[in-house]
């Protein structure tokens, strides 16, 4: 090579410029779906000027993100801490219902719904008191010494008892109420129909409107 040509500055590259490892599309992924959410995807990403692999990309990618949103929702809602309990909870109690509801299942790898099984419901509600039982505070009492006689008073004209040990099962009792539209100070609308929405035909067992819970 001369040496002027090595002095040369060399001519840009033609052509689309290389793209970051996490962008390049180099995998390729074969699922079997069902017609109607195939149709449905292809209106979607007609509608939107994609193609059929974008859109099922896209879609992917937006699960991952709302994934993510559920979490820093739950942390709005219920404080960071707590939200995190639920979450550990509510996997507890997913595990041993589907586990349990297994029991009736020739292959071992399907059984009906934990929530419509009385023993898989039974055993999910035993994962769930155990999870709240492990992260209990040290120091705990049967019969709290409470001083705040402000406090107190409060307490008893909300939950009409005088004993605080029942207080948990008031609240529990409260928020049920509301959802029922019963009496309650649970008043966000909003929440409750949406919970009574998700609840579906869970909400059905609860008792009908002026019957105790």
């Amino acid at each position: 090579m001369k040496k002027r040509d090595a002095l040369m500055p060399k001519k840009p590259r033609r052509g689309r410029p290389p793209l970051k490892p996490d962008s390049r599309r180099s995998y390729k992924l074969s699922v079997t779906i069902r017609e109607r959410l195939r149709r449905q995807l292809e209106q979607s990403a007609e509608e939107e000027g994609r193609t059929l692999s974008q859109e099922v990309e896209y879609r992917i990618e937006r699960s991952f993100e709302r994934a993510e949103l559920m979490w820093e929702m739950m942390e709005l809602a219920y404080g960071r801490e707590a939200a995190a309990l639920l979450v550990v909870m509510a996997r507890a109690m997913a595990d041993a219902g589907r586990a349990s509801g297994y029991r009736h299942s020739p292959t071992g790898n399907e059984g009906a719904s934990w929530l419509d099984d009385r023993f898989a419901y039974e055993q999910a509600q035993k994962a769930a008191a155990t999870i709240l039982e492990k992260f209990k505070p040290p120091k705990w009492t049967e019969q709290p010494n409470i001083s705040n006689e402000r406090f107190l008073e409060t307490m008893r004209v909300l939950t009409k008892s005088t004993d605080s040990k029942t207080w948990g099962e008031w609240f529990a009792k409260n928020v049920l109420d509301g959802l029922r539209g019963e009496e309650s100070t649970v008043k966000d609308q909003r929440w409750i129909n949406r919970t009574k929405d998700m609840l579906g035909p869970l909400f059905d067992r609860l008792p009908k409107p002026g019957a105790d819970i």
